[in-house]
């Protein structure tokens, strides 16, 4: 399911979007795979069974096949889209769930993957967001590990243009708030040491460039 173009905000474009990973319906196509033997040995023997017998194999039958759909719709409604200053979760069908993430709120995020599932290449990414303590973790995704990579450069991309916006005077510059969010930059590698002390000389926040110096050597 593609995400609509109507619902970018302005100057926003779509970096990455995917979806749960195939393996997430697993269980629920084994379950379906038993029911349907057991139909199958089930209408062998219909012949010499009542009629209420066919009727019931009927019912479970209509069942099963209403419950793989069911599975399916909600399988494709799940979604992550990443774009140039959100992340975007949506799941559901009937009770829709949609949350978006400013990119410029993420703290930090890791992927998790057990042994297993580092093999079929699915995993859960975690997000933890400025002013919430308990994560938010997004669940059996495809490879989440190129996810956390995108997500680091869509967050790299959208700080270097508010600094060359805020530096070229189009928007007013916040500098203990800009002090901050470089240092948890560079703390989460986004930017090197040396990017981290040349950006603050170009702001002006001349205390943190000497600080950092100070540190290095």
């Amino acid at each position: 399911m593609t995400y609509p173009k109507r619902h970018l905000l302005d100057g926003e474009t779509i970096v990455d979007e995917r979806g749960t990973h195939p393996i997430k319906l697993a269980p629920s196509l084994f379950a379906l795979l038993v029911i349907f033997s057991a139909l199958g040995v089930g209408f062998v023997f219909w012949k010499n069974a009542p009629t209420w017998f066919g009727i019931a194999l009927g019912v479970v039958f209509l069942s099963a096949l209403v419950y793989l759909y069911a599975k399916l719709l909600i399988f494709r409604s799940t979604q992550v889209v990443l774009t140039s200053q959100r992340l975007i979760y949506r799941s559901g069908i009937f009770k829709r769930i949609s949350r978006d993430i400013p990119l410029g709120s993420i703290v930090d995020l890791v992927s998790r993957q057990t042994l297993f599932k580092r093999v079929v290449g699915v995993g859960d990414v975690e997000l933890r967001i400025n002013a919430q303590n308990e994560p938010v973790v997004l669940r059996d995704l495809s490879q989440p590990k190129r996810l956390v990579a995108l997500t680091h450069g869509a967050v790299e991309s959208l700080e270097r243009s508010r600094v060359s916006a805020a530096i070229a005077g189009s928007e007013p510059l916040d500098l203990t708030r800009e002090y901050r969010r470089l240092i948890a930059l560079q703390r989460k590698g986004v930017i090197t040491l040396h990017e981290l002390v040349d950006q603050a000389r170009s702001l002006g926040i001349d205390h943190v460039a000497k600080n950092v110096e100070a540190t290095d050597t």
